[in-house]
């Protein structure tokens, strides 16, 4: 039976955390659209294709903090960018790196169709209360919309596709909201060339993010 949990309980937290790290995938509110979040490891991906129905796309990856997405990512584009994400993070900015040696390996049966050295990795740092004690305790997860491949963004559990709520293990919501924090989606920016490139303009605009940028960083 799929369980309902609440962001303010402590724990519910723990009981979710225990559930991702036994395979689960959960739905629920966040910081920006309403999601879905697995483990960020090969297992949590298949069952996120499962459910969204799509295997050849790679998944969010969010992280508590800075200083765990630099395990992750290229550590000179990280530093190329250092001024914007102490400013933008934890908050609404998804980040396309080139990925850390570590990560190569570490998420490299996820990319297996994949030409080596080709692939890149996106991240987040969350500014969600209940969330950033979720990640404290499982690592990084994988996040996605929590919509079918082609479909809409649902921005409340009711509008959420009656498939997906059967094949997840749990909801959890802020209290007793039904939607997001945000109902719009993070700004993604691509770090990996000489350029940074705007791919996604959403809750963080193009003009906030280049007045925030420091002599030393990449620009638009």
């Amino acid at each position: 039976m799929m369980q309902r949990y609440s962001w303010q309980d402590d724990t519910a937290i723990t009981e979710m955390s225990k559930l991702l790290q036994g395979g689960g995938v959960l739905a629920g509110s966040s910081d920006t659209v309403f999601g879905l979040l697995s483990l960020a490891n090969d297992f949590g991906k298949k069952r996120l294709d499962e459910i969204k129905g799509r295997q050849d796309k790679p998944y969010l990856i969010l992280a508590q903090s800075f200083d765990v997405v630099a395990r992750v990512v290229d550590s000179a584009q990280l530093l190329q960018v250092e001024k914007l994400l102490r400013v933008c993070w934890p908050g609404p900015l998804t980040v396309i790196f080139k990925p850390s040696l570590y990560a190569q390996s570490f998420y490299a049966p996820s990319y297996m169709n994949t030409v080596p050295g080709s692939w890149t990795i996106a991240v987040r740092v969350p500014k969600h209360a209940g969330l950033q004690k979720l990640l404290a305790q499982t690592g990084l997860l994988f996040s996605t919309s929590a919509n079918k491949t082609g479909q809409p963004v649902p921005t409340t559990i009711d509008q959420m596709d009656a498939d997906i709520v059967r094949q997840v293990d749990g909801i959890v919501l802020d209290g007793t909201e039904k939607s997001s924090t945000l109902l719009t989606p993070s700004t993604i920016i691509d770090v990996t060339g000489d350029k940074l490139v705007m791919v996604r303009e959403g809750a963080y605009s193009k003009v906030e993010l280049e007045s925030t940028l420091g002599a030393g960083d990449k620009s638009f």
